[in-house]
């Protein structure tokens, strides 16, 4: 048990006093597993290569430009044809497709 959110600091880990019956202990251990998930996808995300394939959101990807210079998105093209960019936030959510 304890609070819901799982993206307090984790400094604020350090600070707390948990009672002696574990409250708040499962809490303070899903917001360490959020972010190592969080740092896991973002590792995910600057190894994307120009050429690879990804699904997000239901669809399927080939990652055609790559952020940097100012620019801060990635450039995707829909398999059926179109061009997209996505953010950071969302390119995080893709899984890599193997083929």
């Amino acid at each position: 048990m304890g609070p819901v959110g799982v993206d307090a600091p984790l400094s604020w880990l350090d600070k707390i006093t948990y009672r002696p019956d574990g409250f708040g202990e499962a809490w303070a251990d899903r917001v360490r597993e959020y972010y190592a998930e969080n740092k896991r996808r973002a590792h995910f995300a600057a190894d994307l290569k120009r050429g690879d394939i990804i699904s997000l959101f239901g669809h399927t990807y080939m990652v055609s430009a790559l952020p940097g210079k100012g620019w801060r998105k990635w450039g995707l093209v829909l398999a059926g044809g179109g061009y997209y960019t996505a953010a950071l936030r969302q390119i995080k959510r893709a899984e890599r497709v193997a083929l």
